[in-house]
């Protein structure tokens, strides 16, 4: 028996927890016990997704650690339990090196899903906390090749644990998706972006730039942002400072928005900083033309097709650019639907979560 416990700091869910809670989602019962540990309540987003998928969780740190001594105590008389620990952040890594010094038989696995090339603060962080603790990771997994090679390059000492595993999505409701909202053929275009609204993330440059110059042609456009708001109404004031506020709707976090999906007619992601987002292969999924910056591993996605690398990805941080090529996409239903058609085929021929889950069950027996 394997047990699998992912380690998490806040109850919020994001690209990696997406992407860990469909692996654990996808493992044979049979052979995995499956487990989520949260420093926060367990009232909140993870527990709700992890309580619908069958997974266990854990309530609090004391919890945690009563049942990793009592499996480990059972493991002296009985046939061991293989336990791995996915600790999703620094915090986190540090919590699970910290029971590992414990529980000397605990197997720790460290995702690293953002561009760690880029010179930031945060970084700069990660570089050096990592060092001491690195040696107490078995595996370290990155979604973006990119940064596969820079941290081997950076933590020589442990690059032959640092492998390569491409984020994947559920395609098997593709068809599903194929059925499109009947939208009339007129300039109220509808533009979605799904982010968690941080800095990072690019949404001040979006709105006090980007949006005000695709309005310019498309007045009757809307943008709908969902994601929980970390900046404090700092957009909600740009949108008022530039006169946008009727065309600017921001949803918050949102269970459900296959309907804003189904609805859309070009997807956004003005992010500066990432590592292969989960949300852009959703909305790939729902044959959607997805538009982003080229940041970090976000070129991962667009690497097996030409017409989508030269219509979808834009230099990094060129707001102007990315409101004209808004505007390209919008002029054009034949270029929409082309692209998206595209979209939704690099998805399911590249971007498989079974896919993505066979190759972690096959890190895991090797770790």
């Amino acid at each position: 028996m394997k047990i699998i416990i992912l380690l998490l700091k806040t109850q919020d869910i994001g690209g990696a927890e997406n992407v860990f809670l469909t692996i654990l989602r996808n493992l044979k019962q049979s052979h995995f016990a499956k487990f989520v540990f949260c420093l926060e309540s367990p009232q909140g987003e993870i527990s709700k997704k992890a309580g619908k998928q069958g997974i266990k969780l854990f309530i609090n740190l004391k919890s945690l650690y009563a049942f990793i001594s009592a499996t480990q105590s059972k493991n002296l008389n009985q046939q061991a339990s293989e336990i791995f620990l996915i600790s999703n952040g620094l915090r986190m890594l540090f919590l699970a090196s910290l029971l590992k010094i414990r529980f000397k038989n605990l197997k720790i696995i460290f995702p690293v899903f953002w561009d760690s090339k880029k010179f930031n603060f945060l970084n700069i962080i990660f570089l050096f906390a990592f060092i001491p603790i690195s040696f107490f990771c078995n595996l370290v997994v990155s979604n973006s090749s990119l940064s596969q090679h820079d941290l081997s390059r950076k933590f020589f000492w442990i690059k032959n644990r640092i492998e390569l595993m491409d984020n994947g999505i559920d395609i098997d409701n593709i068809d599903s998706k194929n059925l499109q909202y009947e939208k009339l053929d007129n300039q109220n275009f509808s533009i979605i972006s799904v982010s968690r609204l941080q800095k990072r993330k690019g949404f001040e440059k979006l709105l006090s730039v980007s949006i005000p110059l695709v309005l310019k042609k498309y007045p009757q456009s809307t943008f709908n942002i969902i994601g929980k708001d970390f900046l404090n109404g700092k957009l909600q004031d740009i949108c008022i400072e530039k006169n946008i506020v009727d065309n600017v709707n921001f949803l918050g976090f949102v269970d459900d928005v296959e309907i804003f999906y189904q609805q859309a007619d070009l997807f956004i992601l003005p992010s500066l900083f990432e590592g292969v987002p989960t949300v852009l292969l959703e909305a790939m999924s729902w044959k959607l033309p997805a538009l982003a910056f080229n940041a970090g591993g976000i070129s991962e996605i667009y690497k097996y097709s030409n017409s989508l690398s030269s219509e979808l990805l834009i230099n990094n941080g060129d707001y102007v650019e990315f409101a004209h090529a808004i505007i390209r996409i919008l002029d054009s239903k034949v270029l929409r639907s082309a692209l998206g058609k595209d979209c939704q085929k690099n998805v399911i021929e590249n971007f498989s979560s079974l896919e993505m889950s066979k190759k972690f069950m096959e890190f895991i027996e090797n770790a």
